[in-house]
């Protein structure tokens, strides 16, 4: 019986292939990532040169990834979910009890995602070859440095797998599941502009925190110091995202142009919070690109002279600014694939409506380009707004790399056009499914 029962969720239907290969190549991309990840930090941790600098630099590595990892991670679960509403429907109106359906939900999702990462498992005894070209002290990492052990490989997997059944029961929490349909709720609050209050307060005191550090502290002293402005700004930036997001959407409501830009402007506006929670990920790489960056690029102007910098520092630096690149680029990647799950679970969500608008004459052109503005407002006022917010922060630092080292400034804005410039793409690349739903014109089908 349970087996007829997952076959109504997982039988065939003419969308259903796409839905279940994007949640298959999302596990795929997560866990892939994962296990280079760890390749990485161990690593990094077994590196004894630089005095414990590469064991910092393989901490840093798993929290700038780690943010963006579990966003994308919640964006596959919720697409997972939302894919099948008409599916858990019917379980419903067939009798079944809300509890089993959740199971079969859960026990479906973590199938799906499970043969992602079986696949990134086998994956993972090949990944080391382009993860072995990364130049690290000098040379080529090798192969032999990434080794994992078949036990650590087995761990990881395991681990993976529970995050992936959490994660898909965190994709139904909210939902509402009802034998007339799968409904989620959300209520529309109010923004206060006690946010940009919050805001300004977090950012004077990081700046007064940051002015009396001193070097009597010591290192740990001072790493705990920059670990708590760091904390305190991204909670306040996490807390006034929404709000800007909010009123550049009102305002272009007001001036919009055309009607794209109207029609983008109002979905910001309906959902601020969502539409920052889309890019947050981008916020956070965006905030520390820029000290870090300022600080490699003074360092390295400095150490141009031999004798003001110890030549494993030197190369602790440049081993630190290759790290930084690929983190970087994995970060936006990642934020790129979760802009893109969303972004089909929008259309599957909301097929009626764009059904409605082909009916009426809506070129599929405008429908696709007010999705393209849509990601385009929150993208830019994440990656920049927190790229300005960390020049404020870090101004003298970041002023003196400017002088000494100018190319980093430019390495910075080209890595956050390249940044933007991927999560608008692969908005695009849903495109294809819009014009599938527009076509077969019945929802679920």
């Amino acid at each position: 019986m349970e087996t007829k029962w997952m076959w109504l969720l997982v039988g065939p239907r003419s969308w259903k292939s796409i839905t279940m290969l994007v949640q298959v190549v999302s596990s795929l991309l997560i866990s892939s990532v994962a296990f280079a990840t760890f390749m990485l930090v161990r690593f990094f941790w077994n590196l004894s040169a630089g005095d414990g600098g590469y064991r910092l630099l393989s901490l840093a590595l798993v929290g700038l990834l780690l943010v963006p990892l579990i966003n994308l991670g919640s964006a596959s679960a919720k697409l997972s979910v939302q894919s099948r509403n008409d599916r858990l429907s019917v379980l419903r109106l067939l009798g079944m009890a809300e509890s089993r359906v959740r199971m079969l939900a859960v026990a479906e999702a973590s199938i799906i995602q499970g043969i992602g990462i079986g696949i990134a498992f086998f994956l993972s005894f090949l990944s080391p070859y382009p993860l072995s070209l990364i130049p690290i002290q000098g040379s080529s990492i090798g192969w032999d440095g990434l080794h994992l052990p078949l036990e650590l490989r087995l761990l990881i997997f395991l681990i993976l797998i529970v995050l992936s059944i959490w994660s898909s029961q965190l994709g139904l929490r909210g939902l509402i599941l009802t034998p007339l349909g799968v409904k989620q709720r959300s209520q529309q609050t109010k923004l206060s502009p006690l946010r940009l209050l919050f805001m300004i307060i977090s950012l004077l005191g990081g700046l007064i925190l940051l002015h009396l550090a001193s070097p009597s502290w010591g290192v740990l002293g001072i790493m705990l110091a920059l670990v708590l402005v760091l904390t305190i700004i991204m909670g306040a930036l996490n807390l006034v995202g929404p709000y800007l997001v909010y009123l550049f959407a009102k305002r272009r409501v007001g001036k919009a142009k055309t009607v794209t830009h109207l029609i983008a402007a109002r979905r910001n506006l309906d959902d601020p919070k969502g539409a920052w929670r889309l890019v947050s990920s981008i916020a956070f790489t965006s905030f520390v690109l820029v000290p870090t960056g300022a600080m490699l690029g003074f360092l390295a102007a400095v150490g141009k002279g031999p004798s003001q910098l110890e030549e494993s520092l030197v190369q602790l630096l440049a081993d630190t600014r290759t790290v930084l690149l690929l983190v970087v680029f994995l970060s936006f990647l990642l934020v790129a694939c979760q802009v893109a799950f969303t972004q089909l679970i929008e259309l599957f969500e909301h097929a009626d409506l764009y059904v409605a608008l082909d009916r009426i004459g809506t070129p599929k052109q405008l429908m696709n380009q007010s999705r393209y503005h849509q990601i385009l407002l929150p993208s830019l006022i994440a990656s920049i707004g927190s790229a300005l917010l960390a020049v404020i922060l870090c101004f003298p630092l970041v002023s003196v790399a400017a002088t000494v080292s100018p190319l980093f400034v430019l390495l910075i804005i080209v890595l956050l056009a390249l940044g933007n410039g991927l999560i608008l793409w692969s908005v695009q690349l849903t495109n294809p499914v819009l014009s599938h739903i527009v076509t077969n014109s019945v929802r679920g089908d």
